[in-house]
């Protein structure tokens, strides 16, 4: 069996090293799995690729920087009220805030009759506690 460099197998797979399209096997003819991927990882002390961006913030960070709950902040991307990203529909968000945003955001929580004391009431998104 003749082995191919890993341009050329790049090259095949359309640049796509997870695409679906291009099964790889590994040198003893298995197909590579993921514990197989995080052994290669290990191995080569290979870094996990950062998809997030230095000035993006998690849904968390963005809730606890205006004190708020997880679900204001869900509630403001719903409404296209801030600029969020994610890769997929199962990936989390990414956020944008510039200083326009940020402050009318801070307005709003200030303003807020069912935003109180830094946490979101349990009406606050139109539905009632569980």
């Amino acid at each position: 069996m003749q082995t191919q460099g890993w341009q050329a197998m790049m090259k095949k797979c359309n640049g796509s090293y997870r695409s679906r399209m291009c099964s790889k096997v590994s040198a003893l003819g298995k197909p590579f799995s993921v514990s197989m991927i995080a052994w290669i990882r290990y191995r080569y002390q290979i870094l996990k690729a950062r998809l997030i961006r230095p000035e993006e913030l998690t849904v968390q960070q963005v809730a606890e920087r205006f004190r708020i709950s997880l679900h204001v902040v869900y509630y403001w991307i719903d409404r296209g009220l801030i600029q969020a990203r994610r890769l997929n529909a199962g990936a989390p968000y990414w956020i944008t805030l510039n200083e326009t945003d940020e402050q009318k955001l801070r307005d709003w929580v200030r303003n807020s009759s069912r935003i109180q004391n830094g946490k979101a009431s349990p009406n606050a998104i139109g539905g009632s506690a569980l």
